[in-house]
C-alpha cells in the first residue's frame, strides 16, 4: 500500500522535477492530489476500474492493489508533464503506455446481459414443461436466451 504523498512523489522523480530524497513542496502535493484523483477518474470512465474512492487526503493510503501503484506513478508522471513543461522520455511514455494496458486486461468487464432475440446456438437449446396455471405442461423451447419469461418460443 502507498499513499497518495509517495505516488504523487514517485510520478515527479520519474519526470526527474524531484529528486528521490527530497520531500514534495505543499504546491506540488496539492496539485499532484488533484491530479491524481481526475486521472484515476478518466480511468474509471475509461473502463479501468480499480476500485478507486477519491482522496483528499495526502497522507491517506490508497486501497488498490499493490500491483498498479506502478502504473498509476507512471501515467500519473505523465499526465502532470504539461504543467512542469517537463519533457517525457520515449522510456517512460512506453512504460506508462505498457503498464495502463496491463491494468486494463486484468480488470474485468462486466457480465454482458444476452438479449431474449439472440439465439442461443445450435446444439444448446433445451426444452422443458412449465405449468404457467392457463395450459399446464406446455413444452417451451429454448431457443433464444431467456430474457423475458413472457416470450415462448413452441
Amino acid at each position: 500500500m502507498a499513499t497518495a504523498r509517495e505516488v504523487i512523489k514517485g510520478a515527479l522523480v520519474l519526470l526527474k522535477i524531484r529528486p528521490a530524497e527530497s520531500p514534495v513542496t505543499d504546491a506540488e502535493a496539492s496539485d499532484g492530489l488533484r491530479d491524481l484523483n481526475n486521472m484515476l477518474n478518466w480511468w474509471s470512465i475509461d473502463g479501468i476500474d480499480i476500485d478507486w474512492e477519491t482522496v483528499e487526503d495526502l497522507d491517506e493510503t490508497l486501497y488498490v492493489d499493490d500491483g498498479v501503484i506502478g502504473p498509476i506513478e507512471s501515467n500519473l508522471a505523465i499526465y502532470i508533464a504539461p504543467q512542469y513543461s517537463a519533457p517525457v522520455e520515449p522510456w517512460l511514455a512506453v512504460r506508462a503506455e505498457a503498464e495502463k494496458r496491463s491494468v486494463r486486461a486484468r480488470v474485468l468487464p462486466d457480465p454482458s446481459e444476452f438479449p431474449d432475440t439472440l439465439p442461443v446456438g445450435s446444439g444448446n437449446e433445451w426444452t422443458n414443461y412449465v405449468a404457467d396455471g392457463d395450459s399446464p405442461n406446455n413444452l417451451i423451447s429454448t431457443r433464444f436466451y431467456p430474457k423475458n419469461i413472457d416470450r415462448k418460443c413452441n
